[in-house]
C-alpha cells in the first residue's frame, strides 16, 4: 500500500502490520518516534536534511500506539520538502522508489480530472471509462515519444516537481506555434 499523510496513524499501521501488508506511507513532521528508549520528533530528525540525502531508521516505535516499523527521512532532488516515510520495506531506496511511483500516478490522475474533465463526460461505466482512459494514454504516450522536445521544454512548463508524460504532451499541443518554434530554434543553435 502506498499512501499520503491522511493514512499516517499508528493504529492504522498496527492493523497493516497485523495483516502482514507492506506499505510506504508519508507521515507528518510532528510525530514522535521511540528509538533506544528515547523519544524524537521526526521534525527534529529531518531538520538538517539537504536535497539528495536519505536516512533509514530501522525498527522504530511510531506514534502513540508504538507501531514497529521503519522510517525513511529523505529529500529527493526536485522536491520542495523532505519525504518522511513510514514503511515495512527493508531499504530507503526501495521505499523512495515506491513513493515516487505514487507521485507519478497522482500527476496522471490530476491530468484526467482537470484537463479531460473525466467526471463531466457522459461515459458512466467503469469498463467504458477504462477504455477511454487507455485510448487517451496511448495517444498521449505516442505523442510524448514522437515529439522531440527542446532541452529546456520541461523546465519551461514545470511549475513544481516533475510533470507526467501526459502533461508534457498536452503542454506541447497547447503551446502557441511561435513558442514551440522559438524553443526548437534555441535548441538547434545551442
Amino acid at each position: 500500500m502506498i499512501g499520503d499523510r491522511g493514512f499516517a496513524a499508528s493504529h492504522f499501521f498496527r492493523a497493516l502490520l497485523a495483516n502482514h501488508l507492506n506499505f510506504v506511507i508519508r507521515v507528518p513532521r510532528k510525530v514522535l518516534v521511540h528509538m533506544q528508549h528515547q523519544k524524537y520528533s521526526l521534525e527534529t530528525l529531518a531538520a538538517d536534511l539537504q536535497p539528495g540525502q536519505r536516512f533509514f531508521l530501522a525498527n522504530v516505535a511510531y506514534g502513540p500506539k508504538r507501531a514497529r516499523l521503519n522510517v525513511v527521512l529523505g529529500w529527493e532532488p526536485g522536491q520542495l520538502e523532505p519525504w518522511l516515510l513510514a514503511t515495512t520495506l527493508s531499504t530507503a531506496q526501495e521505499a523512495c522508489r515506491c513513493y515516487r511511483r505514487r507521485m507519478a500516478i497522482e500527476e496522471q490522475c490530476k491530468d484526467f480530472e482537470q484537463r479531460f474533465r473525466l467526471e463531466a463526460c457522459q461515459v458512466q461505466t467503469r469498463d467504458r471509462i477504462s477504455r477511454l482512459g487507455l485510448i487517451l494514454l496511448l495517444a498521449l504516450r505516442a505523442l510524448a515519444l514522437l515529439v522531440r522536445y527542446p532541452q529546456r521544454w520541461v523546465h519551461w512548463v514545470t511549475a513544481r516537481g516533475q510533470l507526467s508524460f501526459v502533461s508534457l504532451a498536452l503542454e506541447w499541443l497547447l503551446a502557441p506555434p511561435a513558442t514551440r518554434n522559438s524553443l526548437r530554434r534555441g535548441t538547434q543553435s545551442g
